[in-house]
């Protein structure tokens, strides 16, 4: 039987139809929520940790202006019962004022306004002799508006507010595909690649961190006891980098006499490959501090692989690293 041609002026019609409805409600839907203003906050997982002595974690909330609008006279306030704050950290805009108040379990945060899409995010250390909280409990509001938990999902808002808007356009594509496709069911032999094409453009990695790295630091010392270096990095008002810190942790690592520290340097430094999300060349350069520690200690299986690794991505570097590396000119 003799194949009926494609109608792709009927398609294209219907096509357009839908997509300008689609587009229309979703105008105006992204139109009422711009005069909306909402203040939202996010906490992020955490692991406690359990000292000799006391039980420790890194608590870190975010406060976002979520909406379209300004929100004046924003007032948050996170309690810790029954831990005690040891040392906190606040990042927000250079330009934005803000106040803290402390007191032994509880941390208070006000702002005279936050703008649309800003933030201030706080990291919290804190120790308890007994328990700890799951989290914190958290408590934000601001003028004539009352603060509340951020669903999940809710952000990263990759464009700007703008979903609705997206989302219509997706639409109206996804009609037209579906008219193609209804029509004649020839539209997946059409494009063969698309299904493969499309999954790897949106590969979102999300099981390595890509927060803050000071903080990203401090966890993992966090993780292996070594609390001073937790203090030190949360304490620490510019911004480190992953190759630079990986050198000093190395060069602690080298130069203690203290088996057990050195030990657990050499462990934050594997997490650090296995956890943080970072460039090639800082995957590299922290290889290289790992064979590093494997030649001062003897460990040649350690050196050697640690230097295998390094050479896939930085192998220039590594051999002018190696050049001017006493440990390997011995």
């Amino acid at each position: 039987m003799e194949k009926q041609p494609m109608n792709w002026k009927q398609i294209l019609a219907t096509a357009l139809i839908t997509g300008l409805v689609t587009i229309g409600t979703g105008m105006t839907l992204f139109i009422l929520q711009q005069q909306t203003p909402h203040l939202v906050y996010s906490v992020a997982d955490t692991i406690p940790f359990d000292g000799q002595q006391e039980k420790l974690a890194i608590y870190h909330v975010t406060l976002r202006n979520d909406g379209k609008r300004q929100v004046e006279d924003v007032a948050c306030s996170i309690a810790v019962n029954p831990a005690a704050i040891k040392t906190y950290k606040i990042q927000a805009d250079a330009t934005l004022k803000y106040n803290v108040k402390e007191t032994n379990d509880t941390l208070s945060v006000e702002a005279a306004s936050l703008n649309r899409d800003e933030a201030i995010m706080v990291s919290i250390l804190v120790a308890s002799q007994t328990s700890l909280p799951a989290q914190p409990v958290v408590a934000l509001r601001g003028k004539d508006i009352a603060g509340e938990k951020a669903k999940t999902g809710e952000k990263n808002r990759l464009f700007d507010g703008r979903e609705s808007l997206f989302a219509a356009l997706l639409a109206a594509y996804a009609g037209l595909a579906s008219a193609i496709f209804l029509q004649r069911h020839r539209f997946a032999r059409m494009f063969p690649f698309l299904p493969k094409a499309l999954a790897a453009s949106l590969d979102m990695d999300d099981s390595h961190h890509s927060g803050d790295q000071n903080e990203v630091i401090a966890y993992l010392f966090g993780l292996h006891g070594l609390h001073e270096q937790v203090e030190y990095y949360l304490r620490k008002a510019e911004g480190c980098s992953y190759w630079s810190e990986s050198d000093r942790i190395a060069s602690l690592a080298i130069h203690t006499e203290d088996v057990a520290l050195r030990e657990k340097c050499v462990a934050v430094l594997t997490d650090l490959l296995t956890y943080a999300s970072f460039a090639p060349s800082s995957e590299g350069i922290i290889h290289y501090n790992l064979a590093r520690i494997g030649r001062k200690t003897g460990n040649k299986n350690e050196t050697d692989r640690h230097l295998a690794e390094a050479r896939k991505t930085i192998p220039r570097l590594l051999s002018t690293r190696l050049a001017l590396d006493p440990l390997f000119k011995e």
